[in-house]
């Protein structure tokens, strides 16, 4: 890797003298050497057996956080956050236990449930408590409220006080009608998140989706989902008490809500298909609800790691580099193994992180904006540490120039392309193809849009804020094997690694294709890094109106003065 530290050295001194843009600069070969071999190191370390699959709240969730307080020190990164490295993130740890869950229809007939075996559910707000008794069950579809899309599930029928039952996705979905809620901003209508903030808006007492997995583009596994919930919810604590009336949100079996449907003297699959067609109308099921609902909630604290580099002209501006560290820790034991090693995830992205600030600091001048190394906890809990950090920014994100966040990475070896999630969304998209093509590569549109990819992982924490973000994946064009090839091996990763046991660290594994990918990255945070140009989403962009208020916002402060 000497030969890459000494080329990039040498033609930015030569730029230097001469004024040359930085986007004239040709990127160098960096598949071998020092800088591969590092990047190798942290990756096993991190992925090791030793670190327990880096939960938070947990000692291997400390010692990654150790590793990387130590290993920005030993690079010569300063504190990011006003003198300390971390930026402490409290955490709430909800868990849910219930007895005598029964349905019970106008004829009397019973349906029994188990928790975490037919549902799985929590309690919302203050009470750690839920009795519920004979609560009436109301069918809404697909739960969906939208003047934009004139869709109204929840016209002409209250369910105030009531518990809703909700199908998963949304209609246009469901359909595979594009005339039936047919733009990008529809996809937002299939989140749990929306559903359940729809149902609270309408005073629901309780909301229950059915998760059926012929509603979603991913692989599901019930049994993978009781597990996890059977150890608890995390969620950020603010010490905050939510008085509002949703106090039950739960998920539902599909072949336990047939039976229930049944009961009621309905057939599922009419429903559904029901509920797809513009004014379908929700509905009285004649079932009730009871139950007994306790919580038990734990406090504890975890950490965002901050290392910076910073800048010689206009440090108060800042690009963000950006990894989660944590995993799913320790669970149920497959074959023997019961750790959760999580090298693709996001072993990868925590040690390009490490990789880029070490390719940063071997330049011979620091860059004129500030770069900030962030290490985010608590991703696989919800978003959580980076959804903090949004909410308490280090450094204000209307003077934040941009966000670039590496999520696990393949092993899949170089390749002619490299994947954008959430393409055509802002500015950064450029940088990344300029980038690219210096090393003979293309950028490509997101190949997987129905997965909302880009709405996954902890970038969207910072553009829900308007700051431009960007999600890019290493490709699938292989050089060696070709784009079939490629698509395969993405379907292997998400069938048979993806928050497995089996995601554990070889010296097997490719990384070359991680190098061209890195080079990319490096490339577009250098020319960010010493511009003056402040990259924005396209002009009908969600996050538009949120960064032209906050950029306006820094704008009116520098005149104020």
């Amino acid at each position: 890797m000497i030969r890459f530290y000494s080329a990039l050295i040498f033609m930015l001194f030569s730029l230097s003298l001469s004024g040359c843009a930085y986007r004239q600069i040709m990127v160098p070969e960096v598949t071998d050497g020092e800088f591969a071999a590092a990047y190798r190191n942290d990756l096993k370390t991190l992925a090791s057996d030793e670190f327990q699959g880096r939960k938070p709240g947990t000692p291997g969730g400390k010692l990654t956080q150790e590793y990387l307080i130590n290993s920005f020190k030993s690079i010569g990164l300063e504190p990011g956050n006003n003198g300390s490295y971390v930026q402490e993130v409290k955490l709430i740890l909800s868990k849910t236990t219930a007895t005598g869950i029964t349905f019970v229809s106008s004829d009397s007939e019973s349906l029994n449930i188990e928790l975490n075996t037919h549902i799985i559910s929590r309690i919302e707000g203050v009470d750690a408590d839920l009795i519920l008794v004979n609560k009436q069950m109301i069918f809404v579809g697909f739960g969906s409220e939208s003047e934009e899309f004139k869709w109204h599930d929840y016209a002409d029928i209250d369910v105030n006080g009531k518990i809703v039952i909700i199908l998963r996705n949304h209609a246009g979905f469901a359909a595979n009608d594009s005339s039936v809620l047919d733009r990008p901003s529809s996809a937002k209508h299939g989140y749990f998140s929306t559903k359940f903030k729809e149902a609270k808006s309408q005073g629901a007492l309780g909301a229950i989706v059915i998760i059926d997995s012929t509603l979603s583009k991913s692989k599901f596994y019930w049994k993978r989902w009781v597990e996890r919930a059977s150890k608890g919810r995390n969620s950020l604590y603010d010490g905050e008490v939510d008085s509002s009336t949703l106090k039950l949100v739960a998920y539902f079996n599909l072949e336990k809500a047939k039976q229930l449907f049944a009961m009621a003297g309905y057939d599922y699959d009419s429903l559904l298909v029901a509920a797809q067609t513009p004014g379908f109308k929700s509905f009285d099921l004649g079932i009730t609800l009871s139950g007994d609902f306790m919580r038990e909630q734990t406090i504890y604290s975890s950490n965002n790691v901050l290392g910076l580099i910073r800048g010689s002209k206009r440090p108060d501006e800042v690009v963000i580099y950006t990894a989660h560290w944590d995993h799913l820790g320790m669970g149920e034991a497959v074959e023997g193994d019961s750790i959760y090693n999580g090298t693709a995830d996001n072993g990868t992205g925590t040690a390009s992180i490490l990789s880029l600030a070490r390719a940063f600091m071997a330049q011979p001048l620091p860059p004129k904006r500030s770069i900030l190394f962030m290490g985010y906890t608590a991703e696989e809990m919800g978003l959580l540490g980076s959804k903090y950090y949004a909410d308490n920014p280090v450094f204000p994100l209307g003077k934040s120039v941009a966000s670039i966040n590496i999520d696990m990475l393949n092993f899949a070896g170089e390749t002619h392309d490299l994947i954008m999630f959430g393409s055509g969304k802002s500015d950064l998209d450029e940088y990344a193809k300029r980038a690219a093509k210096k090393l003979g590569m293309h950028v490509q549109d997101d190949l997987w849009p129905q997965e909302r990819y880009y709405y996954r992982s902890d970038h969207i924490s910072l553009a829900r804020k308007g700051l431009p973000s960007m999600s890019m994946d290493t490709g699938i064009d292989s050089k060696e094997h070709g784009k079939e090839w490629g698509m395969e091996y993405h379907q292997m990763i998400t069938d048979s690694i993806y928050h497995k046991v089996t995601d554990e660290y070889s010296e097997d594994l490719n990384v070359d294709g991680i190098m061209q990918y890195l080079q990319v990255v490096f490339d577009v945070g250098y020319t960010l890094a010493n511009s003056s140009k402040f990259p924005n989403w396209k002009k009908d962009d969600e996050f538009r109106p949120i960064r032209d208020a906050s950029r306006s916002k820094v704008r009116m402060e520098k005149t104020s003065y």
